[in-house]
């Protein structure tokens, strides 16, 4: 069927290898975090990356959505709620580094970035692989941002399934449809200010990080 290509192009996944890095792209489903809390465990990654403040589309961070024992906890930013739920599972708290200024995946990619060259990384020194945990309808807009921000770094997306959507039911259901076909817009309108050069989102967020230093 026509949708089989929107679903192997928005429901991305690839075999973890052994990498310095897991990145997690700020959200409210704490299942994002206690998988990357077991690829740490299994030996994949030696450091996790919690990027995220809260959504752009609101003021503050709404709390926790899943697993529901974190729901009646209050956290500052999305970075927090996901460290908290590393930490219960096991995750060293000297492995975690935090941000907390990205409002959205674009921003998780260029602050993450940001937070690296401050840590003393250098376009040389840029990690090879890094695995992505992130929501399974997120993997293709995850990968090409942060492929934009770290051309030299091989991506692998370890999605999670969260909201009942899956690959292979996504449309069959109204906030399925909605979800998916949501990523395709944003994917063709967020990368055209790109490809045209036009877009100042990495100048801005660079400015904002330097003055919280």
């Amino acid at each position: 069927m026509f949708y089989d290509q929107i679903t192997d192009f928005i429901f991305q996944e690839d075999r973890p290898k052994k990498c310095k890095f897991i990145f997690i792209p700020g959200s409210g489903y704490g299942e994002l975090a206690v998988r990357a809390a077991q690829l740490y465990q299994e030996g994949f990654a030696d450091k996790i990356i919690v990027s995220g403040k809260y959504s752009i589309l609101q003021e503050k961070f709404a709390g926790a959505v899943s697993p529901e024992c974190y729901c009646d906890r209050e956290f500052a930013t999305e970075s927090d709620f996901l460290k908290t739920v590393l930490m219960d599972y096991g995750v060293k708290e000297k492995d975690i580094w935090q941000e907390k200024q990205a409002t959205f995946t674009y921003e998780n990619a260029i602050y993450i970035r940001c937070l690296l060259e401050k840590m003393g990384y250098r376009e040389k020194d840029m990690p090879d692989k890094v695995l992505i945990v992130c929501q399974a309808f997120h993997g293709a807009r995850s990968r090409m941002y942060f492929n934009y921000m770290f051309p030299d770094t091989e991506f692998l997306i370890c999605p999670v399934q969260t909201q009942g959507i899956t690959k292979t039911n996504w449309f069959r259901q109204k906030r399925g449809i909605q979800t998916v076909l949501g990523e395709m817009e944003r994917i063709g309108t967020q990368f055209s200010e790109i490809l045209m050069g036009k877009d100042q989102a990495e100048e801005i967020c660079r400015k904002k990080f330097l003055t919280r230093e």
